[in-house]
């Protein structure tokens, strides 16, 4: 192997752990945090609190680096059944334990304590559909399952579908899942679909995947990557200065922004000051699954003991509280849940073997 071989391939494991997207995720995370600390605040203590919608931006912000992620750990795997199935499987270990586990809890608060649950209560059929990733309407006429902001993961399953599925007949998953997704979304403007499922295939948020897929193969091949931060800069501006013009294609200018800036910082190392978020990159899957089962409550107790502070105040303190609890859960829960699993799947694939 060369010296820029080397070099190359240093670079992609470097990128694989990447300082700056971990420190992503946990802006994303927080941003929705943030969004959702505030519509508590205005629907259970103060109507007169405006919303601050913004922070939705997270969740798009999440599918680009999924879609960065997907394409960089898979690149040693072969296109065939192995392939298909080892990055499945690592998928689902990755996602499936913490989101069945918050399911687990919010079914069982939903029974015990029906009065603390103001938004997506039990329902049998609904509950199952939500452990198996089904896309359903709730009784409010969402598609989100029984825990609410799990509606993110509806998308990401497909998501994962689509690239194993290219994988398991030899394709190239990158192109080949962008196309397909592409095709789903025009798709959905030409038919206007009425099922949850084809609801969720034809969203035009799936295009975050894409762009995030695009990055990581600018990121394998260098000669394009100049040209792809000054298309998403380029594109981000039209949709802000011209908005009318660019009205058909449905991305936010403010991810498309953050996209081209974690494109251009991958590779890049935080200061010393930064260095948390780093870690709480790390929890911040069970920042966003965990949030809305900690933070109203966080919210209330922080309202009674400091509402001298003001608003913004407790906001911000339930805010920090919030992170530091669910920081906790993925220290204390998470990590050990994963081990315990892995070990598991471990020691049966061993079994099969011999």
């Amino acid at each position: 192997m060369s010296a820029s071989e080397k070099n190359t391939e240093c670079a992609i494991i470097t990128i694989e752990r990447s300082e700056f997207i971990q420190a992503m995720r946990f802006v994303a995370a927080t941003l929705v945090l943030v969004t959702h600390t505030i519509f508590y605040y205005h629907e259970r203590i103060s109507k007169d609190f405006p919303l601050w919608p913004f922070g939705a931006i997270g969740v798009e912000v999440f599918f680009v680096i999924s879609g960065i992620v997907m394409l960089l750990c898979t690149r040693t795997l072969p296109c065939n059944f192995i392939g298909a199935k080892t990055f499945f499987v690592r998928r689902l270990l990755r996602i499936v334990p913490l989101y069945w586990s918050v399911l687990f809890l919010k079914v069982s608060i939903s029974l015990i304590l029906p009065s603390l649950v103001l938004h997506n209560h039990f329902d049998f059929l609904h509950t199952i559909k939500s452990f198996l990733f089904i896309p359903a309407f709730n009784a409010e006429g969402e598609i989100r399952p029984i825990h609410g902001v799990g509606w993110t993961l509806l998308h990401e399953m497909f998501f994962y579908i689509i690239f194993a599925t290219i994988m398991l007949f030899g394709m190239r998953a990158a192109r080949w899942s962008s196309a397909i997704i592409l095709g789903l979304v025009i798709m959905g403007y030409a038919v206007s679909p009425q099922s949850a499922l084809i609801k969720v295939i034809t969203n035009p948020i799936n295009l975050y995947f894409v762009i995030g897929m695009v990055i990581g193969s600018a990121i394998l091949h260098n000669s394009v990557a100049r040209y792809l931060f000054i298309g998403l800069v380029s594109i981000a501006l039209l949709k802000l200065f011209l908005p009318e013009m660019m009205k058909a294609l449905p991305l936010s200018p403010f991810v498309l922004i953050l996209s081209a800036f974690m494109f251009l910082f991958i590779r890049q190392r935080l200061p010393n000051l930064l260095r948390i978020t780093i870690a709480l990159g790390d929890s911040s899957y069970a920042l966003y699954l965990f949030h809305p089962l900690v933070t109203p409550l966080v919210l209330l107790a922080v309202h009674h003991l400091v509402a001298l502070f003001g608003i913004l105040a407790e906001i911000a303190i339930t805010v920090f509280v919030t992170i530091a609890l669910t920081h906790g859960i993925h220290k204390w829960f998470e990590l050990p849940l994963n081990r315990l699993i892995k070990c598991f799947s471990t020691k049966n694939s061993s079994k099969r073997l011999t």
